[in-house]
């Protein structure tokens, strides 16, 4: 493993831990006006938001000197499918939640995980020793106790769940592809513009939609700016330097986050299953990035010292 690996596994680390913080500031942003807006004219217009600060970011930036973004489809190639990918998830988690109580919001993020993971490993070919796959497990099981609650749901809302699921490993996975040849804002850029233009149709079918209030305006600008913009940025960075489930499961530390922001703000104090589960996630991700730092230390004292004339 060369240096400039090793740094980029660092860098791919820390991006994927800001992902976990942005994730957490967004949920914590969230909860702020989902009375004022219903969950879907929440999500509309983050992702409305996010897809021009994407536009400003690119015409401001020098990446539009040396993008290929185009409007043909052979421009937009992978990116559209992203975007598409991404629209699925969205639309079928709200069909989810129409039969199901929030606690499958929680099982599908955590299914989706999982499906991701596997996706990982069965077409991008990723391979992990038994000690990775066992601190994963173990991050996965703090996911689960913090989270747990009975979901009831018919066969259409679990159908929509694994649709959900299989459309959020889908887009993960397609993205780590394209990533390769195209730069993570052209990327973001395109698909956050696809999922805000067809939530803007469903929500304008629904007649759903309407002109929020100046605070909540404000706050669903702020969620748009380090949600569907920074998060998704950092994300992409992430897996441009690291193997797919490695991001996930680091990711997975906004979990601890939530209730730690809760306390912070509202004074509320952990249960007994926050401080389990969040240590067991701590623990499982920072083992995980232990051994990845180990290896890389070990291949480096194994390589032969370069040649002198």
């Amino acid at each position: 493993m060369t240096r400039g690996s090793r740094a980029a596994g660092r860098e791919g680390v820390l991006f994927a831990a800001s992902c976990a913080v942005l994730t957490a500031a967004a949920f914590l942003l969230g909860k702020q006006v989902l009375g004022e807006l219903s969950a879907l004219q929440l999500v509309t217009s983050v992702y409305s938001c996010s897809a021009l600060f994407f536009l400003g970011h690119l015409l401001l930036s020098g990446e539009r000197r040396t993008s290929r973004l185009t409007l043909g489809p052979g421009g937009i190639g992978s990116s559209a499918w992203i975007g598409a990918f991404d629209l699925v998830y969205n639309v079928a988690l709200f069909s989810a939640l129409r039969s199901m109580t929030s606690a499958a919001h929680g099982f599908c993020s955590l299914l989706g995980e999982v499906v991701t993971i596997a996706l990982g490993v069965l077409v991008l070919g990723e391979r992990y020793r038994s000690t990775e796959a066992l601190w994963m497990l173990v991050a996965a099981a703090g996911v689960v106790v913090i989270q747990w609650s009975p979901v009831t749901a018919g066969r259409a809302g679990l159908a929509w769940i694994l649709v959900a699921s299989l459309a959020s490993g889908a887009r993960t996975v397609l993205a780590k592809r394209t990533l390769d040849s195209r730069s993570p804002a052209e990327v973001a850029f395109v698909r956050t513009a696809i999922v805000a233009l067809g939530l803007l149709g469903i929500s304008a079918a629904s007649g759903t939609l309407t002109a929020p209030s100046a605070r909540t305006a404000g706050l669903v600008a702020a969620m748009g700016l380090v949600g569907p913009f920074l998060n998704t940025l950092c994300f992409y960075q992430a897996l441009r330097r690291l193997s797919v489930a490695r991001v996930v499961i680091l990711r997975m530390i906004y979990v601890v986050l939530i209730p730690l922001g809760a306390v912070l703000s509202g004074g509320q104090a952990l249960s007994p299953r926050e401080v389990i589960g969040g240590a067991a996630i701590l623990a499982g991700c920072a083992m995980l990035v232990r051994g990845r730092g180990r290896r890389a230390a070990g291949a480096a004292a194994a390589s032969p010292p370069p040649a002198t004339t």
